[in-house]
């Protein structure tokens, strides 16, 4: 029976993988969400994208807009929302 020794070459090569995969999946998924909002309106992508987790400087990036226009869309989405609970 031989036993694994766990080296930091090893731990630091598995770390890189794991990144590189992180990042591809990150990419994948702003080409999905880019494809699922055209020709929705900016409020409804904003939406959208921060429904699926996204920060407000990602939002505005994907959208070449501010981060203000962004967070003036989310505020414009949680007034509607709470004006349709009450």
């Amino acid at each position: 029976m031989t036993v694994n020794k766990i080296s930091t070459e090893n731990i630091d090569k598995k770390l890189d993988e794991l990144l590189a995969n992180q990042k591809l999946l990150m990419e994948h998924l702003k080409m999905q969400s880019g494809r699922k909002l055209k020709g929705a309106s900016l409020r409804e992508q904003v939406k959208y994208l921060t429904e699926h987790g996204y920060s407000i400087r990602e939002i505005s990036s994907m959208l070449k807009c501010s981060a203000t226009t962004v967070s003036a869309k989310r505020s414009e989405i949680n007034t509607i929302g709470s004006n349709i609970e009450q």
